[in-house]
Formats: C-alpha cells, structure tokens, sequence
C-alpha cells in the first residue's frame, strides 16, 4: 500500500508540474505563428458560422476559388479534430490566445501519464518517473514551434497515437480480450483524425509489437484484425463525408498535400539526407537539448546491460508486476520495440518532413 501511494505521489507531482510547464500565461502573448492564426480562423468560423464538420477559414489555397466575405475556403490539410477541440475550447470561454492553445496543452499534459504508465510497465517506476520527466523538460516539447503551448496538432497526435501503442502493446502482450484491442483501433483512428496520415510514424513501432510477439500471430490474427477495423471503422467516416461534399478538392489538399508531398519542393534546399526536407541531423543539439547529452551513455550502459546474461530477459511472457522491473535486468524485447520507435520517426520524418514538431513522438 505504501508503495502504491508513493507511486500515486509521484504521478501527482509530474501532473502538477505538467500544469505549471504547459498551462502558466498560456495565453500571455499573441498568436505568433501562422497556423495559430489559421486554427484561431477556423475556431471562429466554426463557433461563429457553424462551419463544424468541415471546417472553413479565408486563406488562398490554389486548388479553391479565392474567399469571399460569404464563402471561407473549406481547410482540408489536416482532419479535424484538433480543430473541433479548439471550437469547444473557444465556445466554452470565449475568444482568446488562451482558449485556442488549450487543447494542445491539455494533450501535452495528458502524455504525462502515458509516458509514466510505459515506463513504469515496462521498466520500473523510476523508468517511467525519469522518461515523464523528460517529456516536461525538453524545451522543444513546451517552447518549440507547434509544441505544447502553441494553438497546433501536434501532441494530440503525440498524446493520442503513443496511448495506442501502449493499449496495444499491453494487450498484446498480456493476451487480453477484445476490448483492448477495439480500444486500441479507436485510438489509432482518433489519432488520424489529428493530423491525417502522419499517425503512419507509428507504424514501424506497432509492426516491431507484432514482430516481438510473433509467437502467437495465429492466435491473436482475430484480434488484430478487429484493431485494424475499429481504427478504419474511426478514422474514414469523415474523409468519407468530406469527400462527399467537396471531392477532390479533399483529395488534392489532404491526400496531396501528405502523401503526395506536393509543397516540399519548397524545402529541398535545407536537407542533409539526399531527397530529404529538414535537416534534423544539424539541428540534433536544438531539438533534443539538453537530453542529447545524456541519452548517447543511457543507450551505451543499456546494451552493455542487454548484453550481459545475467542483466537481461529476452522477453517476458507477462509483463513486470512490481515497481522495481527492469531496475536490475533489461527487457531485450522492450528495449527493441522502443529503438524502433524513436528510429522508426526519425527514418519516416527524416524523408518528409518539414519542421522540426515533427519528431515530437520521439520525446
């Protein structure tokens, strides 16, 4: 009892801390970037015209007819979640910096837990303490462009899509019913419904799940094939919707714009990866300070320990029950499926992507 109220403590100082980091003055300095201004649009128009299910705003988009004082342009870069919290948030308290950012610093402090209960699960309560930790003090995560306490789309995508890999990889691994895996395709699909087809960064990292546990493929087939329909069942109603309602205009600016990569031409110029966009590599030392210098020997002290025979378990067939795991041996499975995470964003975003936010699900 003790142990669990000393674990409670913890989780309630990160969250208290989480709410200082991400919810202090949030709105104490105007928009400053030009999607805080286009979501600030869309929240207006959706609260002030009712434009809800398919979100408008006045920007010039080449594939839409220029605005009119009557006529927004449908925005159909992204999906619209994001976008529906930020009308909530607005509609409930009034128009605002504050009220805008809201939703992304509330998914930023809901990736608190998450992060813990990982950790914690796979690790230890000291693993799960220090990687929270590490969430709260990177300064990309609460000052960097899109980041926690900015009117954006990218820790929902973070919050929502690392708390389906946790679900799933739990289930997975715990042989649990079908209820966890439905939950688990919910999540996925709401995390589409957040920034569209990036949520395929996750990909590697749920494929390295199945691969760890691919003993027993043939009896949990059923169950991932309920997943992969609960996330399709979440995520295509609306594209569908949308669709039906402006064609392909959808397919140029969502489709277009994420798969088809049709504006990172403009980008080429910075990347250090031939047929990359953004040259992640040259700024390493800017977006994981001031982690950087201290992951490189965490990862060396890891394998030496993964190595050792005595130090390491290939793969636990329940995971850790006590808070102590992972403290005096390593889980060579656990340790893998993470590795792939992190490398598994890099390899996606260091082709495509364009900003630094992009690599937030690494954090």
């Amino acid at each position: 009892m003790a142990e669990r109220s000393w674990a409670g403590g913890l989780l309630v100082a990160l969250l208290g801390l989480a709410a200082v980091v991400f919810l202090w003055d949030l709105g104490g300095w105007p928009l400053s970037d030009c999607d805080e201004a286009i979501y600030a649009n869309l929240a207006r128009h959706g609260v002030d015209d009712g434009y809800w299910l398919v979100p408008r705003t006045r920007w010039y988009t080449a594939h839409w007819p220029a605005p009119t004082p009557t006529t927004p342009t449908p925005f159909m870069e992204k999906p619209p979640l994001v976008f529906w919290t930020q009308m909530g948030s607005v509609g409930l308290l009034g128009y605002g910096e504050f009220a805008v950012r809201l939703p992304s610093a509330l998914f930023a402090v809901a990736t608190v837990p998450i992060v813990y209960a990982l950790g914690r699960w796979r690790f230890g309560r000291r693993a799960g303490f220090f990687g929270a930790l590490v969430w709260l003090t990177t300064p990309q995560v609460y000052a960097g462009h899109n980041a926690g306490r900015m009117a954006a789309t990218d820790t929902a995508l973070v919050s929502l899509a690392s708390l389906a890999v946790y679900v799933g990889w739990r289930a997975v691994a715990t042989d649990a019913d079908r209820r966890w895996f439905v939950l688990a395709g919910g999540l996925t699909g709401l995390a589409f419904l957040t920034k569209g087809f990036a949520v395929g960064a996750y990909a590697p990292v749920a494929l390295a799940t199945v691969v760890v546990y691919r003993d027993r493929l043939s009896a949990l087939a059923g169950r991932y094939a309920v997943t992969a329909g609960t996330a399709v069942a979440v995520a295509v109603p609306w594209p569908l919707y949308a669709y039906h309602r402006h064609g392909e205009f959808l397919v140029a600016e969502l489709i277009g714009q994420q798969l088809g990569q049709s504006d990172l031409a403009l980008y080429d110029h910075l990347a250090l990866v031939p047929g990359g966009q953004f040259p992640y590599f040259k700024h390493l030392l800017e977006l994981a300070d001031p982690w950087v210098y201290v992951v490189p020997l965490a990862l060396v002290v890891l394998a030496v320990r993964a190595l050792r025979p005595a130090g390491s378990v290939e793969r636990p067939d329940t995971p850790p029950s006590d808070d102590t795991a992972g403290e005096t041996t390593v889980d060579r499975a656990s340790v893998a499926v993470l590795g792939v995470w992190l490398l598994g964003v890099l390899a996606v975003f260091l082709r495509t992507g364009t900003f630094g936010s992009y690599i937030l699900p690494i954090y």
